[in-house]
């Protein structure tokens, strides 16, 4: 049903483009986000999930998630790259294994640094920054907004290299 609605949702916003301009983007902006999140709703949010596997879970999350972001690149907007930048550090928590978590970031730290050269965004390098080492934070306590104690030493040393890693492709923005 989230699909369908989805579709409509697309539907209307292409048919309303050259009328009600303003009206297409509010929709098509609501409609990625109701795409990831029924999604994410396969999986979440229900007593019987359709997917109970995080292999098939996450590769789909990360497939909207790139969808949405060729979407906001290309409609260039400032405004869904960030809140799709933003599904995708919750996808990385949603995962929470640590192959997962630091490949993905680092990942996201590439698409921020290819976003703010290509369109001079330097307020989404500023949210980008922000959002990874927030996230590695997080999922480096222990993910405690997944149910999990706030407790810190249970991840590999390893991370420690991925923090530098990430200031260095940041430091490619400037």
């Amino acid at each position: 049903f989230g699909y369908a609605l989805v579709g409509g949702i697309f539907l209307l916003s292409r048919y309303w483009r050259e009328s009600f301009q303003q009206i297409s983007r509010y929709l098509l902006g609501g409609g990625l986000l109701l795409l990831y999140f029924a999604t994410l709703r396969l999986s979440h949010f229900t007593t019987a999930p359709a997917i109970t596997s995080q292999a098939i879970e996450l590769p789909l999350l990360l497939v909207v998630v790139a969808y949405n972001l060729s979407v906001a690149f290309k409609r260039q907007s400032l405004y869904l790259t960030a809140s799709h930048l933003a599904l995708g550090y919750l996808t990385v928590l949603i995962g929470g294994q640590t192959f997962f978590v630091l490949s993905i970031l680092t990942l996201l730290s590439a698409i921020v640094v290819f976003f703010t050269l290509k369109f001079r965004w330097n307020s989404l390098l500023a949210i980008g920054i922000i959002l990874t080492y927030l996230t590695h934070f997080i999922w480096t306590a222990n993910n405690p907004f997944f149910g999990n104690t706030l407790q810190f030493g249970l991840s590999p040393q390893i991370h420690l290299a991925f923090i530098l890693l990430y200031t260095i492709i940041f430091a490619g923005a400037e």
